[in-house]
């Protein structure tokens, strides 16, 4: 401690004021020094290392999951192309009254997903997003007039000689329509039963995501098969 400073007896330090050159007396002041506050560790974690900052609107979440986006697409484009198949209510065609939804639904939509679930590095859901979309944008140019697609099938030569023979006729004895028919109808009920399933986990998915009271089950099968990397640990 140096000449200038001097500790009293209240435990402050009285510090010489700088004396005058004329040899006056040196007047002293008194300085307050700091305390020492003793907080826990929580607290200070909560004070310092995890401040609670209060954000509006959930703005934290800067990406949404694309995935109810995606299986919205595909449900919508699904649905009505299993009642064409499976011909209710005399439905028919071919599914070439949906053109539209192939498009839009089926094609923008699971493409405009596949980019997103790219972007969030899910491996799987986008191949799957992904190659459905390029199927119905395929599926969709196929029965658009435009494309022309028929114009292979279509007869070149105007002729109706071969209308008439025995081997013409036979082709229909041997056409199979009605196993025609029947697989289409069957495809058509295997696509209802999927899309039934779809709507269920898009409805589950919805749910999630506003946070609703009530979920649906969707069966989790992580704690029956492992993964790889899981295994490994």
């Amino acid at each position: 401690m140096d000449h200038d400073s001097q500790l009293n007896s209240s435990g402050l330090f009285a510090t010489a004021a700088p004396s005058k050159l004329d040899g006056d007396s040196a007047m002293l002041e008194r300085a307050q020094t700091s305390g020492t506050v003793v907080i826990s560790s929580e607290l200070f974690e909560k004070l310092y290392l995890s401040p609670q900052n209060v954000v509006k609107h959930g703005l934290r979440q800067t990406f949404a999951n694309p995935s109810p986006l995606g299986l919205a697409g595909f449900l919508v484009t699904l649905s009505p192309l299993t009642n064409v198949l499976m011909g209710w209510r005399g439905a028919g065609g071919g599914g070439a009254a949906n053109i539209g939804t192939y498009y839009f639904f089926g094609g923008m939509l699971l493409i405009l997903t596949c980019v997103m679930e790219f972007i969030l590095g899910n491996t799987f859901p986008m191949v799957v997003f992904g190659t459905l979309g390029a199927f119905f944008l395929t599926f969709g140019a196929t029965l658009t007039p435009f494309y022309n697609a028929t114009a292979a099938y279509q007869q070149h030569s105007p002729s109706t000689v071969g209308g008439i023979n025995p081997e013409f006729a036979a082709t229909f004895a041997n056409g199979k329509l009605e196993l025609s028919n029947t697989l289409m109808t069957t495809a058509g009920a295997l696509g209802f039963v999927n899309a039934l399933a779809g709507w269920y986990l898009f409805t589950a998915l919805i749910l999630e995501s506003v946070d609703f009271p009530y979920q649906l089950p969707v069966g989790d099968l992580s704690h029956i098969v492992k993964g790889r990397r899981a295994g490994e640990q």
